[in-house]
C-alpha cells in the first residue's frame, strides 16, 4: 500500500511538472506575433495589409502615410518590443528600473545627459508632420503590444510587465545611437590634453600627426610631411624605468571600432547601365539583431516603395532603397565632442557656484535625477551643468565641461521623409543634411546611374574647439558658435570622374570639407584603402562582384610586417619557440582564415612592436596620468614605421640595445604569450581565437537558456582591418548590394533572424546565409502569410 502511494505521489509530481512545463510553453507561445487573419488597430483610417514571406520579412501596404507608419509600429512591437524597450532605456539611462542594481552605474553615467529631458524638448520642437508620424508610430507600437496574448518572454524572466510606448521614446532610441556611435565623454579630447600636459612639443607633434600611410580619401589631398622623429634633446627614453610596452595597456590592442563599409560604382561601371551600392554596418552582434528587415509600400499620390533595414523603436528605413535612390551609411568619426576646462568664479555678492565664460560669469545649474531601481532603493543623483553641457571631475583637480553634438538643441528629429521621397542625388543629399541622427557618411546611388557622397546628420558650427597638440580651451575663452551648418555648405562629392566612391570610417574628405567634419579620431585606413584598391582592379561590376569585396578576408595590412617578423627570427638565436614562430609566419597565406596559425602570430607581432616602439614615448604621460591609454588616438602606424626606418637609439626601451633587438623582444613577447617554447603546446588558429558567439542578452544565465536563446558558435574568416570585418562578436550587422529600380537583383545578409522571440521559426532563419556568404535576395520573397489591419 505504501509503495503504491509512493508511486502515485511520484507519478503525480511528474504529471504536475509536465503540466507546468506545458502551461509555461503555451504562455510563451502566446506572445508570438500575429501572422494571419485580421486585427483592429485604433487610429487607422483605412485597411492595411501586412504580407510576410518564408523568412518572416514583412511587406506593409497602405493608402495613407500615417497608416503606413502606424502599421510599422505595430509590426515592430509584435516582434521586437523588448529590444525597443532596452534601446529607449539606454538612451534615457533608465535600465535599472528594468534590470535592478546591476544597471545602476550605467544609468548614473547616462543620466548625466538628461536624455529624457532632451527627448521631450526635441519632441516639442518637431514639425507638425513629424509629430503626426511619431504619434501614429506610437499608437501602432502600443496596439501591437496589446495584441500579444501574453507579454514577451523576457518580462516573465524579469517578473515585470512592459510599459507603454511614448512619443519621446523614439527620440530616445535615436539618442541611444548617438551614445553608441559618437564619443559623448570626449575621451579623445581628454587624452590629447593629457599628452599636451606631459610631452615636449616635438614628441607631441610626432604622435598626434594625423597622416596615415594607408590614407585613401575619395578626393586625393595628402597631409603635410610627417614631423621629424623627436630629437635626443626633446626626449631620451633610455633613462626611464618601468616603461610600459604592453599593447593592451597602452591602446587596448586592436579592439574593433564601431564602423561600417560602403562603396558605389556608377552606371559606367555597373551592369546594364545601372549604378550599384554596397553597404555593411559593423556593430556588436547579439540576438535579436539590431536591424529589422522591412518593405513599406504607399499607394496614391504620395507613392513610396521603401525596402531595407529598419531600427525597431523608430519609424521608417535606416538603409535601403526607395526605387529612385539607394543609400548606405558608415560612421563618420568627425569631431562631434570636445572638453572645456572649467574656471570656477565666486562673484562679489558671495553667491556660490559660478563659472567664468566669455564676457563675465554664469551660475552653474544643478539637475537632480532620480534613478529607479527594480527591487532596490531609488538613487538621487545631482549633475552640475553649464550652458555648454555637464561638468565632470578628472583624476586630478580639474573640472571639465563636456560638449557633445548629441545634446545640442536640434540634434534629434524625425525629419526622414525627404530622403524617402528623394528622386535623385541632389534631393537625397539635401534631405540627408536635415536628418537628426549621429553624423554619418552617406553614399547615394540613383536610378539615373549617378553616385554621390555627403554627411547625413546635423553638423554643428564649431567655435574654438580643442585642436590636436593644444591644451583644452578655458571656459572664459570658449566659443560655441551654435546652430547648424546649412545644407548648402555641407561637404559633398557628386558624380566623381573616376566613377567610384568608398568610405570605411577613415578620412574621406580634405581641405575645407575636412575642417567642417573635423577629426574625431579616424582609425587607420587599411580597410578603406583595400576597398578602394579592389574597386580600381576592375572596370565592370555586378552584384556578385560587390558581395565578393564585402567577403574579402585578405589581410593586406600585415604584408609589410612579414619581413620584419622574419628579420626578428634571423636576428635571434634559434629556440623551439622561435623556430615554430618562423614556420607559422613563413607559411601564412595572406588571409585571415580560421585555420591559419600564422595570422594570429603575425597580428600579435605587429601589436607588440607598436607597444615597444611607442611605450617609451608615452612614458611621461603614463607617469603624470596613470589612467591614460592611447586608444582614442588611433593613428599609430605611420609613427611606428618612421621609428623603424630612422631607428633613433635615444627612443628605444631601456632593455633593447638597438631596433633589431626591439623586434626580437616583440617576437619573444608573442612567443611567451602563445606558449610556443613548449613543443607540446599546439599553435592556436585564428578560428579558435576569433569565435563568433552571438547571444541573446539572457543567453548566459544558464545552460538551458543558452541552448534555446543563442546561436551555435562558429569560427569565421575576417578581422577589423580588412573588408570582411569579423572580430569576435563584432562584425557586419547586415550586408546589402542594391541598384535602385532593380532591387530584385539585390543581395542581403543579416545575422540572426527577423523575430526576437526564441520560439519563432524566424528567430534564426537567414543566419546561415550571413555566416557562409551565400547570396540571398534583397527583397522579401513571395507572401506566405497575410494579416489585415483594420480601423477600429
Amino acid at each position: 500500500m505504501v509503495k503504491r502511494i509512493m508511486i502515485w505521489g511520484v507519478g503525480g509530481l511528474g504529471l504536475t511538472v509536465a503540466l507546468l512545463i506545458a502551461v509555461a510553453y503555451l504562455l510563451l507561445r502566446a506572445s508570438l506575433p500575429l501572422t494571419d487573419g485580421a486585427y483592429s488597430v485604433p487610429g487607422l483610417t483605412a485597411p492595411v495589409t501586412v504580407y510576410k514571406d518564408a523568412q518572416g520579412v514583412p511587406t506593409i501596404k497602405a493608402a495613407d502615410l500615417d497608416d503606413l507608419v502606424r502599421a510599422s509600429g505595430f509590426i515592430h512591437s509584435q516582434s521586437r518590443f523588448f529590444q525597443m524597450d532596452t534601446l529607449r532605456r539606454s538612451g534615457a539611462g533608465e535600465m535599472a528600473a528594468l534590470f535592478g542594481e546591476v544597471a545602476v552605474d550605467f544609468d548614473r553615467e547616462r543620466r548625466r545627459w538628461r536624455g529624457r529631458a532632451l527627448a521631450e524638448q526635441a519632441l516639442e520642437n518637431l514639425s507638425a508632420k513629424e509629430r503626426a508620424m511619431l504619434g501614429a508610430y506610437t499608437e501602432g507600437v502600443n496596439a501591437g503590444l496589446e495584441a500579444l496574448a501574453a507579454r514577451p518572454p523576457e518580462y516573465w524572466l524579469l517578473r515585470t510587465r512592459p510599459e507603454p510606448w511614448q512619443e519621446a521614446d523614439s527620440l530616445l532610441v535615436n539618442l541611444a545611437m548617438y551614445f553608441y556611435l559618437t564619443d559623448q565623454r570626449a575621451m579623445r579630447s581628454l587624452r590629447m590634453a593629457q599628452m599636451a600636459d606631459a610631452l615636449p612639443s616635438e614628441v607631441l607633434a610626432f604622435l598626434l600627426d594625423p597622416a596615415d600611410p594607408m590614407d585613401a580619401p575619395i578626393v586625393e589631398e595628402p597631409y603635410p610631411a610627417l614631423p621629424p622623429v623627436p630629437s635626443v634633446e626633446a626626449l631620451d627614453t633610455r633613462q626611464f624605468e618601468d616603461v610600459v610596452t604592453d599593447p593592451w595597456r597602452l591602446f587596448r590592442g586592436e579592439e574593433p571600432l564601431v564602423g561600417s563599409n560602403n562603396w558605389a560604382v556608377s552606371a559606367e561601371l555597373g551592369p546594364d547601365g545601372r549604378a550599384l551600392l554596397a553597404g555593411d554596418m559593423h556593430l556588436g552582434l547579439s540576438l535579436p539583431n539590431t536591424w529589422y528587415r522591412l518593405r513599406l509600400e504607399l499607394d496614391g499620390e504620395r507613392q513610396l516603395n521603401l525596402s531595407g533595414v529598419s531600427l525597431p523603436g523608430t519609424p521608417g528605413i535606416i538603409a535601403g532603397s526607395n526605387g529612385w535612390v539607394a543609400w548606405a551609411f558608415t560612421n563618420s568619426y568627425g569631431e562631434w565632442s570636445t572638453r572645456v576646462r572649467l574656471e570656477r568664479h565666486e562673484p562679489d555678492d558671495d553667491s556660490p557656484g559660478h563659472y567664468r565664460r566669455p564676457g563675465g560669469s554664469a551660475p552653474i545649474e544643478e539637475h537632480e535625477e532620480r534613478i529607479r531601481v527594480r527591487g532596490g532603493e531609488d538613487r538621487l543623483v545631482h549633475y552640475p551643468w553649464t550652458e555648454w553641457g555637464p561638468v565632470v571631475s578628472t583624476a586630478g583637480d580639474d573640472e571639465h565641461v563636456l560638449v557633445w553634438n548629441g545634446a545640442l538643441s536640434g540634434a534629434l528629429n524625425m525629419d526622414f521623409l525627404g530622403l524617402y521621397q528623394a528622386r535623385d542625388l541632389e534631393e537625397a543629399s539635401k534631405a540627408a543634411a536635415a536628418l537628426g541622427m549621429p553624423p554619418q557618411n552617406i553614399l547615394m546611388v540613383d536610378s539615373a546611374g549617378d553616385i554621390g557622397w555627403t554627411i547625413a546628420g546635423r553638423i554643428p558650427r564649431r567655435g574654438n574647439w580643442q585642436q590636436p597638440g593644444e591644451p583644452l580651451p578655458l571656459s572664459s575663452e570658449f566659443q560655441l558658435k551654435g546652430g547648424w551648418l546649412p545644407a548648402a555648405d555641407y561637404p559633398r562629392l557628386l558624380r566623381p570622374d573616376h566613377q567610384r566612391l568608398w568610405t570605411a570610417n577613415a578620412r574621406v574628405a580634405g581641405g575645407e570639407d575636412l575642417k567642417k567634419v573635423g577629426d574625431g579620431g579616424y582609425p587607420i585606413a587599411a580597410r578603406q584603402r583595400q576597398i578602394r584598391d579592389r574597386l580600381f582592379e576592375q572596370e565592370s561590376f555586378d552584384e556578385a562582384d560587390m558581395l565578393a569585396i564585402q567577403l574579402d578576408d585578405e589581410a593586406r595590412l600585415l604584408y609589410e610586417w612579414v619581413p620584419l617578423a622574419l628579420e626578428a627570427v634571423r636576428a635571434g638565436e634559434s629556440t623551439v619557440g622561435r623556430d615554430r614562430f618562423h614556420q607559422a609566419v613563413a607559411r601564412w597565406h595572406g588571409h585571415a582564415w580560421p585555420e591559419s596559425t600564422g595570422y594570429p602570430l603575425l597580428r600579435d607581432f605587429r601589436q607588440a612592436v607598436h607597444g615597444r616602439a611607442l611605450g617609451p614615448l608615452l612614458h611621461p604621460v603614463l607617469k603624470a596620468h596613470p589612467d591614460f591609454d592611447m586608444r582614442p588616438i588611433l593613428k599609430r602606424e605611420r609613427a611606428v614605421r618612421s621609428l623603424l626606418e630612422v631607428q633613433p637609439p635615444h627612443l628605444l626601451p631601456p632593455e633593447d640595445d638597438d631596433w633589431e633587438a626591439l623586434l626580437v623582444s616583440a617576437m619573444d613577447a608573442v612567443i611567451d604569450n602563445h606558449g610556443l617554447e613548449n613543443s607540446d603546446t599546439e599553435l592556436v588558429s585564428w578560428g579558435e581565437r576569433n569565435r563568433v558567439e552571438i547571444q541573446h542578452p539572457f543567453g548566459s544565465m544558464n545552460p538551458l537558456l543558452r541552448r534555446w536563446l543563442n546561436l551555435t558558435p562558429a569560427a569565421l574568416p575576417g578581422d577589423s582591418n580588412l573588408p570582411r570585418v569579423q572580430l569576435g562578436n563584432f562584425g557586419a550587422s547586415q550586408r546589402m548590394v542594391v541598384s535602385p529600380g532593380d532591387e530584385q537583383s539585390g543581395i542581403f545578409h543579416m545575422p540572426g533572424g527577423q523575430s526576437g522571440h526564441f520560439l519563432s521559426p524566424w528567430y534564426r532563419m537567414g543566419h546561415d546565409d550571413w555566416k557562409s556568404g551565400r547570396s540571398s535576395p534583397f527583397l522579401p520573397g513571395d507572401p506566405q502569410y497575410e494579416l489585415q489591419l483594420r480601423p477600429k
